[in-house]
């Protein structure tokens, strides 16, 4: 049991200070990141959403089974994309400093960098979750900034140009990949769930874990993902 005290406290630790901008924070992570506490805040965003989610999941007749199935993928679509955020961020900060950094440290970085989506049940809020999405969103690029700044004791303006070029470089790629991802998705998802998904690939580009809706039946709708009805 100590154990596992110890690590939800280091969990909470490194997720607090995350959420704060401690400049200080990711200085000494070239040589000890702090993994096992990334694979737990990871761990939290991917339960955040599904809680969100989980009315939309039972309201499709989504099994227990299936739906432990769901957070599953979730979690390994977050640190899939996390790894490709890693390795863009990577390229443009090797380059902008000449420092070397593992690229293993900058997933664990780009991992600890999505502590604000611990938040993200709040984006199921029926009207306002498109606007608490985004807001997150924002937070999540200062808490990027700030953190990758500080891992290669770069300028503010430097950690920047860094940051929003590899943001440019995935947005441009999510426009670019849009149709396979979406049918990598809906894949893994009517596997992880027996059911069909109508997700869209900018929402599986985004890190959004996928949400299978049927489609509505007599007597019957289906809620879309702000509470509406389809």
């Amino acid at each position: 049991m100590e154990p596992l005290l110890q690590w939800l406290a280091a969990v909470f630790s490194v997720l607090a200070e995350a959420l704060s901008f401690d400049e200080t924070l990711a200085q000494g992570w070239p040589q000890a990141p702090p993994t096992t506490a990334a694979i737990g805040i990871a761990v939290l965003v991917t339960l955040s959403m599904a809680a969100g989610q989980c009315g939309i999941l039972f309201l499709n007749q989504v099994p227990a089974g299936r739906l432990w199935s769901a957070v599953g993928v979730g979690f390994a679509v977050i640190i899939a994309l996390r790894a490709v955020s890693a390795l863009v961020v990577w390229g443009f900060a090797t380059l902008a400093t000449g420092t070397i950094v593992r690229p293993s440290v900058i997933l664990v970085t780009m991992v600890v960098a999505l502590a604000p989506q611990v938040f993200a049940v709040i984006t199921m809020t029926p009207y306002l979750g498109l606007l608490f999405g985004r807001i997150l969103e924002g937070w999540e690029f200062v808490v990027t900034f700030a953190l990758i700044t500080a891992l290669y004791a770069m300028p503010g303006w430097q950690g920047f140009l860094v940051v929003g070029a590899a943001w440019l470089v995935l947005q441009l790629g999510s426009r670019l990949l849009a149709e396979p991802s979406r049918a990598i998705g809906t894949r893994l998802w009517t596997l992880a769930t027996g059911q069909p998904t109508l997700i869209t690939a900018a929402d599986l580009l985004a890190g959004t874990p996928l949400v299978p809706i049927n489609q509505p039946t007599a007597g019957r709708s289906a809620l879309d993902g702000h509470g509406n009805r389809s």
